[in-house]
């Protein structure tokens, strides 16, 4: 495969990087990367290695105040900015592979931009698959919550909160090893502002959900701790798509593509992926006749 990376000027002035891997053979279709909270996309080699000996290109960007693009750490003044850097994103890959399918590939906080984005643009996509999507958090947010979530990030927007249980991130202590001795990776919890934009996000997109109505794909780990399982339910049940598949994967943690049954989660892309695009197309059924649970 061939590797090259670049950057691109956000609509807001700051630059964002972006890197591409490329298959030797004619391109069949592109996963775009949306990576989650704190981290990068680097940290996505193995779906990297995994899709684009078959003829896929895969692209990843960081978004705003995450691995190598500017911007404080883990802070943004709008949730709308993550979205537009990722619309952004979507256009260049557009005008270099116009003819290929574009498929979004949206994890945790990734996901949530992803689900925004679908719920405004997309039309210029193909399709998208969810990996734990963070469209309900792992705990119950009152409206007292909110209120005071508000006013603090009001007063101390870039005062620091909620440091990552590390532990729950994988069932894999290799994966948990690498995350901690990674430069570009923030593991001291996000800004109060940053929360305060994920809480305003995930009540917009339950809000906007109806108005997906491309081919959706969501995987979900049921031990997941940093998200709350029952979004993913929440959003298939509510987008309009007439192709909607729910993966839910029994005991696995939030990283799916980390986990030691990553090979069970990649293969069910593949399949997924090869009856919405590939030679042995069938057609995929309505609803919920697609929900399979593993496990």
């Amino acid at each position: 495969m061939k590797r090259h990376s670049g950057s691109f000027t956000h609509i807001h002035g700051k630059t964002q990087q972006y890197q591409v891997w490329l298959p030797q053979q004619p391109v069949q279709g592109v996963i775009l990367i949306v990576h989650g909270l704190a981290e990068h996309s680097g940290r996505y080699m193995n779906l990297v290695n995994r899709f684009v000996p078959q003829g896929y290109a895969v692209y990843g960007f960081d978004h705003l105040g995450h691995g190598l693009s500017d911007g404080p750490r883990v802070y943004i003044d709008d949730f709308s900015q993550f979205v537009a850097g990722l619309d952004q994103m979507v256009d260049r890959v557009s005008e270099q592979h116009p003819q290929q399918p574009i498929i979004l590939f949206g994890h945790s906080m990734g996901g949530l931009i992803t689900s925004y984005y679908l719920s405004i643009y997309q039309h210029k996509v193909s399709a998208a698959i969810l990996s734990a999507p963070a469209i309900e958090a792992p705990f119950k947010v009152t409206p007292l919550m909110k209120g005071a979530a508000r006013i603090a990030a009001k007063l101390f927007p870039r005062a620091k909160i909620g440091k990552l249980e590390l532990t729950s991130i994988s069932r894999t202590p290799e994966v948990i090893d690498k995350y901690l001795l990674d430069p570009l990776v923030t593991s001291d919890g996000i800004t109060i502002k940053l929360g305060y934009e994920i809480i305003r996000a995930m009540d917009f997109v339950r809000n906007r959900a109806s108005k997906i109505a491309l081919p959706l794909l969501v995987l979900q780990g049921t031990h997941d701790k940093l998200v709350n399982p029952q979004g993913a339910d929440t959003l298939i049940r509510c987008v309009t798509s007439p192709v909607k598949v729910l993966k839910s994967y029994k005991g696995l943690y939030h990283e799916l593509i980390h986990e030691p049954e990553r090979e069970i989660v990649f293969n069910d892309m593949e399949v997924w992926l090869d009856q919405l695009f590939g030679h042995q197309s069938q057609a995929l059924s309505s609803p919920f006749d697609n929900v399979r649970r593993i496990g």
